[in-house]
C-alpha cells in the first residue's frame, strides 16, 4: 500500500454536533398514518424511510400510457410520484366546476399510481408554476377583481371552490385511509407570504383534502411558516431562467459541491420576489437550529428549454448532483421533471412574454430532457440514477439517520483545487461521497488521494487511490452485514440480495469505481474463513483485518462464519445494470425503451442508424428570418406566427401503427402542423438544442384528431438559426449548427415500430 500524496482526514465521531440530541428522537411535525418527521429524518411505521420521488405531470401525458409509465417509474426505483394539478387545464373557463374527465382525471391516475406501488404528492396549487400560463392559474382567476396569491376574500373563494373540487376527486385516496398519497404541496415559490400558505393549508383541510404531510418549496430565501409544513428543497446543474448572457450560474455550479447551505437562491429567481421588506410577517425562516430535516422536491433531472436559453444536460450531470445532495445530507430525493411531457393540444397554455412572464417557452415541448422523456424514452440518466436507487432501497434504513459532516468549513469546498468529499455518519459507521465531476468547467484529477475518517471504533484508512475528472461514488465504512464488518471498501454498495449459499446467504452486489481497483478490508469474527476465486488476503491494520481484492464481474468473494454466508460480489456498470434488469418486474430498462399509447413496451435501439429511415420531402426554402425580438427584460423572444411565413417547409408521411417518430434537425424553432387551409391544427413544436424531437404516432394522431390508422402528414416548419441572436445555447449545439451553415434542415428522419 502506497503512502498518499493527498492526505484528506475527518473526524466523524461528534455525530450531529449542530443539533441537540431531543431533535433526533421528538417528532418534529405530527405527521400520521405510520409517517412520522424527525430532526434528522422520516420515519414510516417505525423505520427510517427515504422517499424517492419524480416529477410526472398527468395532463401533460396521454392518459393511455399512464399506467405503463408509472410502471415505468417504479422500475427505475422511485417509490413516489408526484404531480402538479393545473387550474387552466381543468377550468380555462369559469363553469360549473372544473373537468376531471378523460386526460384530466386526477383520480385515475392516482389509482394508477397505487396499482404501480407508488405514493404519491399532489401539488395542488392554486399557482403551480410548472412553466404554465398565469403559473396555472386560469385567466379568469389571473385577471379578476381580487389580489391573487393573497389572503384576498373574493381569491380565497374561488380558491377553496378549486380545492373543493379537488378533494371530492382525492375523497378516500390519502394514506391513512389506506391510499397512496402521502403529501400535499399548496402553492409554490412564494417566498414572503406565510401566513398566506397556513390559510390556504386551513381551506384544503376545511373541504376533506387529507395526508400525512403538508409540504412547501422553501427555496430562495423564502419566509416560511414555523410550523405545520415540511420545507422542500432543489437544485438544477443547468438553468433556462438565467440571462442569455450568462455562461453558468453560480448557483448550478453550486450543487457539485457538498454544503449544508440547501436554500438555492437560484431556481425560480426570475418569477420569484424575495421577501418583500414592507411584509409585516412576524415568522422567522427558521427557528435556530433548524428543526427540519433535509428533503427535496426538485433535483433538476433535466432542464426545460425557454427561446433564450437552452441548457443540454447530461446524464453524469443528473446522476452527480443526485448523489451529492445524498452526501449533503438529504434524507427525500425528489426529481423535477423525471418524466417529461407536453402541454395539452390547445395553443397558449405556455409561459411567455405575452402572458407577463420573463421567458418564452414552447408552446407544447415540455420534455425537460428527463430521464423518461415525453414519449416514453427512456435517457441514458435512468440506469444511473437507478443503481442510487437501489442503493436507498436497499441501504437507506441505515443511510436515513446519518448526519453529514464536512472536512472543510461550509461554502470553503467549491474549489477546483480542492477535492469534494463528505460522509454521512452516526458516528461510528457510514458512507463516504466524492464528488469530481461538474459540466463547462472540467475539476482536475486527484493522484494519490488516502482518505482517512476518525469513528468511534477507531480511524478508518483507505489506501492512496487516483480519483479521475468526473468522478462521482460512494465508498462504506465500518458496514455491518451479518456479524461481518466491511471496515473499508472501494467499491461503491448498490444491493443486498440473497446469496447461493444456501438459505440465509447474503450477497452485497457492488459495482466498480472508474480506475480504482476493488478492495475490502474485513473486520471478521473469530473462526471465519474467506474464498475468492484468484485472490489472497493480506493482514490489514487489526488483529482480525484482512483487505482482499475482488476483481470486477470475478466469482464473488465468500466469507463463512459457521452460522452465515457473506457473499460480496463487484460488477462493472454494465453487467450491474444487467442484474438490475433481471430483477426489474416491468422489464429491461438499460436500452432506450418506450411506451406507445397501447400500453405495448418495445426496445429501441440506441443508435438511431438502426431505425427504419422516413422520406423527408423538401417544399419550401426558408427566406432571412426575422429580426430578433426582446422583452422588457432584454430576453429574446420567440416568434410569432407571421416569423414563420419565411420557413423551410417539409413533408412527412407518418408511418402506419404505432411508433416513435425521430428527426434530428437544426435551425432555430421546429413547428409540426397538421391538415391545410382553416382545417390547420398544430401538433407539436421545438426550440433547437441540439435534442433530437422524438414524439409517438399514436400522440400525433390524438392531437391531429384523427383515428388511430389514419393516414396522417406532417408539415414541418424550420426557421434558421440566427448567428447574431441573443440567445445561449451549449456549445455542441452551437458546433452543430455552425457545421450545417445554420440552416433549417432536417438531418435524419427514423422510425421505430411499437412491438407487444
Amino acid at each position: 500500500m502506497s503512502a498518499p500524496r493527498n492526505h484528506l482526514r475527518l473526524d466523524a465521531r461528534p455525530a450531529r454536533p449542530a443539533r441537540p440530541a431531543r431533535a433526533l428522537a421528538e417528532p418534529v411535525l405530527p405527521g400520521g398514518a405510520g409517517i412520522t418527521v424527525l430532526g434528522s429524518h422520516l420515519e414510516r411505521d417505525g423505520v427510517p424511510w427515504i422517499p424517492i420521488s419524480g416529477e410526472f405531470h398527468f395532463t401533460r401525458s396521454p392518459r393511455a400510457t399512464w399506467a405503463a409509465e408509472l410502471a415505468r417509474l417504479r422500475a427505475a426505483g422511485l417509490n413516489t410520484v408526484a404531480t402538479y394539478l393545473f387550474w387552466l387545464h381543468h377550468e380555462p373557463e369559469r363553469d360549473a366546476a372544473p373537468d376531471f374527465t378523460g386526460g384530466r382525471d386526477i383520480r385515475h391516475f392516482v389509482d394508477l399510481a397505487a396499482r404501480a406501488g407508488l405514493d404519491v404528492l399532489v401539488r395542488i396549487g392554486p399557482w403551480a408554476h410548472g412553466e404554465a400560463r398565469n403559473g396555472g392559474l386560469p385567466d379568469w382567476v389571473q385577471h379578476g377583481p381580487w389580489h391573487i396569491r393573497t389572503d384576498d376574500p373574493g381569491y380565497l373563494a374561488e380558491v377553496r371552490r378549486w380545492y373543493a373540487a379537488i378533494a371530492q376527486q382525492l375523497q378516500g385516496l390519502d394514506a391513512a385511509s389506506g391510499g397512496p398519497i402521502v403529501g400535499i404541496q399548496v402553492e409554490n415559490e412564494l417566498a414572503d407570504a406565510p401566513d398566506h400558505l397556513l390559510t390556504l393549508r386551513g381551506i384544503a383541510e376545511e373541504v376533506g383534502l387529507r395526508a400525512p404531510l403538508w409540504t412547501m418549496t422553501a427555496w430562495n430565501g423564502a419566509v416560511l411558516p414555523t410550523q405545520g409544513f415540511l420545507p422542500l428543497y432543489g437544485g438544477y446543474s443547468e438553468s433556462f431562467w438565467t440571462s442569455a448572457a450568462e455562461p453558468w450560474s453560480a448557483g448550478c455550479r453550486s450543487q457539485f459541491t457538498y454544503t449544508h447551505m440547501f436554500d438555492d437562491t437560484s431556481i425560480g429567481a426570475d418569477v420569484m420576489p424575495t421577501a418583500r421588506p414592507e411584509s409585516t410577517s412576524t415568522h422567522r425562516r427558521f427557528p435556530a437550529p433548524d428543526p427540519y430535516p433535509v428533503a427535496t422536491c426538485e433535483l433538476g433531472s433535466g432542464m426545460a428549454t425557454a427561446y433564450h436559453r437552452r441548457p443540454l444536460v447530461d446524464a453524469d450531470d443528473v446522476a452527480a448532483v443526485a448523489l451529492t445532495k445524498l452526501g449533503s445530507g438529504s434524507i427525500w430525493q425528489g426529481y423535477y421533471m423525471f418524466h417529461g411531457g407536453l402541454n395539452p393540444p390547445v395553443r397558449g397554455l405556455q409561459e411567455s412574454h405575452a402572458t407577463g412572464y420573463p421567458n418564452d417557452l414552447p408552446e407544447f415541448d415540455y420534455d425537460f430532457g428527463a430521464p423518461i422523456g415525453s414519449a416514453g424514452q427512456v435517457r441514458p440518466s435512468l440506469p444511473l440514477l437507478r443503481r442510487q436507487h437501489r442503493f436507498l432501497a436497499d441501504f437507506g434504513t441505515r443511510l436515513a439517520p446519518m448526519v453529514s459532516v464536512l472536512p472543510v468549513p461550509d461554502g470553503g469546498s467549491g474549489s477546483a483545487r480542492t477535492l469534494r468529499w463528505a460522509v454521512r455518519t452516526d458516528g461510528d459507521s457510514g458512507f463516504l461521497f466524492v464528488t469530481n465531476h461538474q459540466p463547462h468547467e472540467p475539476l482536475p484529477a486527484h493522484p494519490g488521494v488516502g482518505f482517512e475518517v476518525d469513528t468511534d471504533s477507531g480511524t478508518v484508512a483507505w489506501p492512496a487511490v487516483d480519483i479521475g475528472t468526473g468522478a462521482y461514488f460512494y465508498w462504506p465504512f465500518n458496514l455491518d452485514e451479518s456479524g461481518i464488518r466491511i471496515r473499508w471498501a472501494t467499491a461503491q454498495p448498490v444491493a443486498r440480495v440473497g446469496g447461493s449459499g444456501g438459505p440465509g446467504a447474503v450477497r452485497l452486489v457492488f459495482v466498480s469505481t472508474p480506475g480504482v481497483e476493488p478492495r475490502f478490508a474485513l473486520d471478521l469474527p473469530p473462526g471465519a474463513t474467506t474464498a475468492a476465486d484468484g485472490a489472497t488476503p493480506v493482514p490489514g491494520r487489526g488483529p482480525r483485518e484482512v483487505v482482499v481484492p475482488v476483481p470486477a464481474d470475478s466469482p464473488p468473494l465468500v466469507v463463512d462464519t459457521g452460522e452465515i454466508t457473506l457473499e460480496i460480489v463487484v460488477l462493472e456498470p454494465v453487467a450491474l445494470d444487467e442484474f438490475l434488469d433481471a430483477e426489474d418486474p416491468v422489464g429491461p430498462v438499460t436500452d432506450p425503451v418506450w411506451v406507445g399509447s397501447g400500453s405495448t413496451r418495445g426496445a429501441a435501439p440506441a443508435d438511431v442508424t438502426d431505425w427504419s429511415a422516413v422520406p423527408v420531402t423538401a417544399l419550401t426554402a426558408p427566406s432571412a428570418p426575422a429580426p430578433p425580438r426582446s422583452a422588457d427584460n432584454d430576453r429574446a423572444s420567440a416568434p410569432h406566427d407571421v416569423d414563420f411565413t419565411g420557413a423551410a417547409r417539409f413533408a412527412i408521411d407518418v408511418p402506419v401503427g404505432d411508433g416513435l417518430l425521430r428527426l434530428e434537425w437544426t435551425g432555430d424553432v421546429l413547428r409540426a402542423w397538421a391538415g391545410d387551409g382553416g382545417e390547420r391544427r398544430l401538433l407539436a413544436d421545438q426550440f433547437f438544442s441540439g435534442a433530437a424531437w422524438e414524439i409517438t404516432a399514436a400522440d400525433l394522431r390524438e392531437r391531429a384528431c384523427v383515428a388511430p390508422t389514419a393516414a396522417l402528414t406532417l408539415t414541418l416548419e424550420i426557421l434558421p438559426f440566427r448567428p447574431d441572436a441573443p440567445i445561449w445555447i451549449d456549445p455542441r449545439a452551437r458546433a452543430a449548427l455552425v457545421a450545417t451553415g445554420h440552416e433549417a434542415r432536417v438531418r435524419s428522419a427514423g422510425w421505430r415500430p411499437a412491438s407487444s
